[in-house]
């Protein structure tokens, strides 16, 4: 997997001059899965992204919540083929905020996500 570099605290793509740096392999994973938990889905990204803030807004019951998200998660994970598997979701969250953790398999090794 190659994609453009991208700093998701400035919200802008990294570049070195006027070109945008690449990421490769397991950097370029790493980045798709963040893109995936900050995509909002709605209407234009239908597939692709988590709705946490309609679980939180919607649903009143938080095992629901917890239990939705964790399958949610883990089925869009598996559509990307460079991983083999996602193992240990834990989900916490109150009214304003969601934590997940998770262990993800890759065709790279492990990788621990905290988000």
């Amino acid at each position: 997997m190659i994609d453009y570099a991208f700093d998701f605290e400035k919200l802008e793509f990294i570049k070195r001059g006027k070109d945008v740096e690449k990421v490769e392999k397991r950097a370029a994973l790493k980045q798709w899965i963040t893109k995936l938990l900050m995509t909002r889905t709605d209407s234009i990204y239908t597939e692709y992204g988590m709705d946490f803030y309609n679980e939180l807004t919607v649903r009143k019951n938080f095992e629901s919540i917890k239990n939705s998200v964790k399958n949610d998660l883990q089925k869009k994970l598996l559509k990307n083929s460079e991983i083999l598997s996602v193992e240990n979701i834990v989900v916490t969250a109150d009214k304003h905020t969601m934590n997940i953790e998770c262990r993800i398999n890759t065709i790279y090794g492990n990788m621990e996500v905290v988000a």
